[in-house]
Formats: structure tokens, sequence, C-alpha cells
């Protein structure tokens, strides 16, 4: 079976930084769109196997606008991700 999919995306993120001795840390929520496709394949009664791709864009955030003037831009997050998988089907 091929298929596609498409949909929300979201990543909470957590971003320390540590200075001379001191630590600070800041958490984002980044949202955005996924799309992707796969394949699965039956090798046996109750078994299959399957691989898929996924691409995902996500906004960018502002980091440590408390403490820096302007704060740190993320910029926009693209990730590629591969994954396969074997399932049993009850």
């Amino acid at each position: 079976m091929l298929y596609g999919t498409a949909g929300f995306a979201w990543a909470d993120t957590r971003v320390s930084a540590t200075a001379v001795g001191v630590t600070a840390s800041d958490s984002q929520v980044h949202s955005g769109w996924t799309a992707g496709a796969g394949v699965e394949v039956m090798f046996a009664p109750h078994w299959s196997v399957k691989a898929e791709y996924l691409y995902r864009d996500l906004d960018s955030k502002t980091y440590f606008s408390d403490i820096v003037p302007g704060g740190l831009d993320s910029g926009s997050i693209k990730l590629h991700s591969a994954q396969v998988g074997v399932n049993y089907h009850f």
C-alpha cells in the first residue's frame, strides 16, 4: 500500500546556555505543517513492514527575550525524517 500524509506539526523545544557558571534556559512551542509519504507491505499473515518519509516546516520563535535585548531568533526549523517499522496486525 502506498500512502501520503499531511497535517499540523508542533515541537516543544528547550534551549539552555551556560556562561560564567550561570545557566539560563527558555522553552517555546513551534508550530507548522508536515507532509510525507510511505509504503507498507504484508510479508506474512498478520505481519507487515513499512517505510515512511516526513518533512516538517516549523515557525520561528524568539528565545531569551527577557535576558537579551531583542532576544535570539531561532529561524524557521525544517526537519526531514525517515522511519521504518514492522507491524503485527491483530
